[in-house]
């Protein structure tokens, strides 16, 4: 487990008809449910809208596996209210008589389920209607309508800043939101865009209250209101390639839930996950150096020709764009076909000064950062950076100097700050020389 809580989005109905995938749906729901294994590896809890597991025939298929394991709370329904008796039923009457939801409501009420259930005191009505409102403030909504091949009424800014009043109390999603913006019949293209507006503050009201993590970088699935490029957010598509390259992900699709349980507690699962971090860890730093690039910020060499490598100590810097195939040994800029490497630096600590560096006494030093940087971690992040040090303090008890050096040089440079901080100098010394500072 890498962090405390991570946020399932993908579930919501509103946020699949945006995606506009309904006629993928095995694919889809095949997604989810290996997502959902994902995050369960992952996290201590997992939150879900309680709306999406009662609204959604996907969401409640998927969790019904796990609900002979309900009281292990690793999962969560989350609402605004004191139980989900209590939400179930303030969401009846947000429906119309005969619509799906409301029928849901009126079910689950019935058949009461004993699943753990998060109180969250923030509404998503309330946040909706705050940010709907925001853009007639900034003077955008002529704008988030414009290339729709639409009429617009005249009086769009006004319907528009009424539509909260006008809802009185009923749901604020797009169906019953248009009627009250348009005389008639919509296209896609309004639909979507009036999703968008109304997904992202509704997400961002869970996001901003709960403090959790999502699930970035899926197939279908990915969502334009989380950056998958941060750090915090768990990277699916590179754990699925590291699950896979370990002939692993045949396996994690089809193992029961008590196996699963028991492989999150494994070193095997720390690795895919940490290898998949630090992949992406890598994505992130060519990412911006090819932004700095686009910006003018840094020259772009783009054949063997414009290949530039200096010399200070033991470190090389590459400033090669490589596009293509390249295989190579060791340290390499790219791999594989397609690679893509850019700008990018290795650090190669000389032999000598490898034979210099004391094991035993950086073996302790890391034991010290490994414990500090476990009290004051925050993020996923941080956590991979704690597995790294945790993995090269075990290295170096070993004696097993390169895998030590290895392991710590992905630690990353908030691991050599904190080092640095608490006075830790072995450890600093070689970390900063690891990462080429």
């Amino acid at each position: 487990m890498f962090t405390e809580k991570i946020f399932l989005h993908f579930f919501d109905l509103h946020f699949l008809a945006e995606r506009a995938i309904e006629n993928l749906f095995v694919r889809v729901k095949g997604e989810m449910r290996l997502a959902t294994r994902l995050a369960v590896l992952s996290a201590k809890q997992v939150l879900i809208p309680a709306a999406s597991f009662y609204e959604s025939p996907a969401c409640n298929d998927i969790l019904q596996e796990y609900l002979p394991v309900a009281d292990l709370g690793i999962f969560a329904l989350v609402g605004q209210a004191g139980n989900l008796s209590d939400f179930c039923e303030g969401k009846v009457y947000q429906y119309d008589e005969q619509s799906k939801q409301r029928t849901a409501y009126e079910a689950a009420l019935r058949d009461a389920l004993i699943i753990p259930f998060k109180r969250r005191f923030r509404s998503a009505t309330k946040d909706i209607a705050k940010d709907w409102l925001t853009l007639l403030d900034h003077s955008e909504v002529p704008g988030l309508l414009e290339g729709c091949r639409l009429n617009v009424p005249s009086d769009i800014e006004t319907r528009w800043q009424l539509v909260p009043a006008r809802l009185d109390g009923r749901a604020f999603i797009v169906e019953y939101v248009v009627p009250l913006l348009f005389d008639g019949k919509v296209n896609r293209a309004v639909t979507n865009k009036l999703h968008n507006v109304i997904n992202r503050a509704y997400f961002g009201s869970y996001l901003v209250e709960m403090q959790a993590t999502v699930m970035g970088d899926l197939i279908l699935l990915d969502s334009p209101h989380f950056d998958s490029s941060n750090l915090d957010v768990i990277p699916y598509r590179f754990i699925v390639q590291e699950l896979n390259k370990r002939n692993k992900l045949e396996w994690l699709v089809n193992c029961s839930v008590e196996e699963l349980f028991v492989f999150r507690e494994t070193a095997e699962w720390n690795d895919v996950f940490f290898s998949a971090y630090a992949r992406k860890q890598k994505q992130g730093s060519i990412r911006d150096q090819m932004q700095r690039y686009m910006l003018g910020k840094i020259p772009l060499a783009t054949d063997a020709a414009d290949l530039k490598v200096k010399k200070n100590g033991d470190t090389y810097v590459h400033q090669e764009i490589i596009m293509g195939d390249k295989y190579t040994a060791g340290q390499v800029g790219a791999q594989g076909p397609g690679a893509i490497a850019a700008h990018m630096t290795f650090t190669h600590i000389g032999d000598s000064d490898q034979r210099s560096i004391n094991l035993e006494a950086l073996a302790g030093e890391l034991g010290t950062l490994r414990q500090h940087l476990k009290s004051i971690a925050t993020t996923a992040a941080h956590d991979v950076a704690v597995g790294c040090v945790a993995a090269a303090e075990g290295e170096a008890k070993r004696g097993n100097r390169e895998a030590a050096l290895a392991s710590l040089a992905k630690a990353g440079q908030w691991a050599l700050d904190v080092a640095q901080t608490i006075g830790l100098g072995v450890v600093a010394n070689v970390l900063s020389k690891l990462i080429g500072l």
